[in-house]
C-alpha cells in the first residue's frame, strides 16, 4: 500500500469539502480567490475493502475516511470537527462498464481514534452519495479498526491542482499505524460492501497541518 498516495486521496476528500465553502461563500477579505485552513490535533482513520458479487460480474473497491480534528479559518478560533468520506468504485466486468460513487458527511457521525493509534471507530447516520451519472445513493458506515502495526513517523508536503484550483498541504509530525484490520458494515443502498475484513487499514495523527486553496 502506497501510504503517500492514500493520504493524497484523504487530502482530496477534505479539499472537496472545503471547495464547496469556497465556491458558495468565499470570505470577502480574500477577494474570493484564496483560502487558508489550519488543522491541529487531527486524527484520521482510513480503510479499503474489495469484493465481487455472487454473479462474479460486479467488482467493487471501497475507500472510507474518517477525520476528527480542529479546523481553523483565518481570524477564527479552532473548533472540533468530524468528517467522513466514502468512495466506491464499481466495475461490471461482464459488460466492461465502470463508474464511481462519492459521498461526504459532517453531521450525525462519530470518529474516535485512540491517542496511541491502536484502535478506532467510525459510525455515521445514512447520508447521500452521488455517482458519475448523477444518480443518488444512500450510504452509512459502522466500522472498527484493530490490531494495528508499528508507528511510522514522517513529514509530508503535497501540491496538486485541478482545473481552476491549486492546493498546497503540509503535514507536520505525521504518525501512521498500518497493518491492522477494519471490520463492520458499509451499507450502499442497503447492501453491505464490507462482509469481510479490509484489504488495508490505517490510522494517522498530525499535530499540525496547513491547507491552502487558491483559485487559478
Amino acid at each position: 500500500m502506497d501510504v503517500q498516495a492514500l493520504y493524497r486521496r484523504v487530502t482530496t476528500a477534505v479539499v472537496v469539502n472545503e471547495l464547496v465553502a469556497l465556491t458558495i461563500a468565499p470570505p470577502p477579505s480574500l477577494a474570493q480567490t484564496e483560502r487558508r485552513f489550519e488543522f491541529s490535533s487531527q486524527h484520521e482513520a482510513v480503510a479499503r475493502f474489495e469484493g465481487v458479487d455472487a454473479s462474479g460480474c460486479i467488482q467493487h473497491e471501497v475507500l472510507v475516511v474518517g477525520i476528527n480534528g480542529q479546523p481553523r479559518s483565518p481570524g477564527g478560533p479552532p473548533a472540533q470537527n468530524q468528517f467522513a468520506w466514502v468512495s466506491v468504485y464499481v466495475l461490471n466486468r461482464c459488460i466492461s462498464q465502470a463508474y464511481s460513487i462519492d459521498g461526504t458527511t459532517t453531521s450525525n457521525l462519530t470518529v474516535q481514534v485512540r491517542p496511541e493509534l491502536s484502535s478506532a471507530t467510525v459510525t455515521t447516520a445514512t447520508f447521500d452519495a452521488i455517482d458519475q451519472r448523477g444518480d443518488h445513493h444512500t450510504v452509512s458506515v459502522n466500522l472498527t479498526w484493530s490490531d494495528m502495526g508499528q508507528i511510522i513517523t514522517s513529514r509530508t508536503y503535497e501540491h496538486f491542482a485541478t482545473p481552476g484550483i491549486e492546493v498546497f498541504l503540509n503535514h507536520f509530525n505525521l504518525r501512521v499505524r498500518e497493518g491492522g484490520h477494519a471490520s463492520g458494515t458499509i451499507l450502499l443502498d442497503g447492501t453491505n460492501l464490507s462482509p469481510t475484513m479490509s484489504t488495508y487499514a490505517g490510522l494517522g495523527f498530525s499535530d499540525y497541518n496547513t491547507l491552502y486553496i487558491r483559485r487559478t
